[in-house]
């Protein structure tokens, strides 16, 4: 079947090898979905494909002037789970990333797993946060056969730890970028206690004697 205007403008549908197939006839054109008289959607002839606009810039542009959400998942009631690859060179194994969500009567949670298919960072459904743990049991939990944890300053100024209760800050630990010492300051910012790198311990003073 093919329907045009003379000898442009011209769209052929046919079977092709037992699929059906969908094309523009004329270089350069682009192929325009609408219902209700108004464009759904549009495939560039240089391929891309835009949802709710008809310059899309992207493989997938989707625009809605009312916050646009794309929704991936089942209907399952019991458990599934929904996930979007993201894959580099041409998707072998160790050679993309995957996010997933996954739900089950014990699960409920958002995966980020690497390309050994281990989940590396997982959000619990709750708010509770674990890197190398995909069952966290606190706000964040950290597990490692090393059990490394680095907090840096890319600037070169002190590198500060604190405990808060209701954003009121109680205790901080801070280390100092001269690499001298670190202390522990009260809610005052008060430094109370010092460990020098030589080993020696200050309570009341920044610059222990011995």
């Amino acid at each position: 079947l093919i329907q045009g205007n003379g000898g442009t403008h011209r769209v052929r549908l046919s079977n092709n090898g037992g699929v059906a197939q969908l094309e523009s006839l004329d270089s350069g054109v682009d192929l325009a979905f609408e219902t209700q008289a108004i464009e759904r959607m549009r495939i560039k002839a240089g391929g891309f494909v835009g949802l709710g606009t008809s310059s899309p810039d992207q493989l997938l542009h989707i625009f809605s002037s009312s916050d646009p959400t794309l929704k991936i998942g089942d209907n399952a009631d019991t458990g599934g789970k929904s996930s979007i690859i993201l894959a580099a060179g041409n998707s072998m194994v160790n050679n993309d990333f995957e996010i997933e969500y996954k739900k089950d009567l014990a699960t409920d949670r958002l995966d980020f797993i690497d390309g050994s298919g281990s989940p590396r960072v997982t959000l619990k459904n709750g708010g509770f946060v674990g890197i190398g743990i995909s069952d966290p049991g606190s706000i964040l939990h950290i597990k490692n056969s090393s059990s490394v944890l680095k907090l840096e300053s890319s600037t070169g100024n002190d590198v500060e730890y604190s405990w808060m209760i209701n954003n009121d800050t109680k205790w901080t630990l801070r280390t100092y970028a001269s690499g001298e010492r670190f202390g522990f300051l009260d809610t005052s910012f008060q430094e109370r206690l010092s460990i020098l790198q030589d080993g020696r311990v200050g309570i009341g003073t920044s610059i222990p004697q011995k």
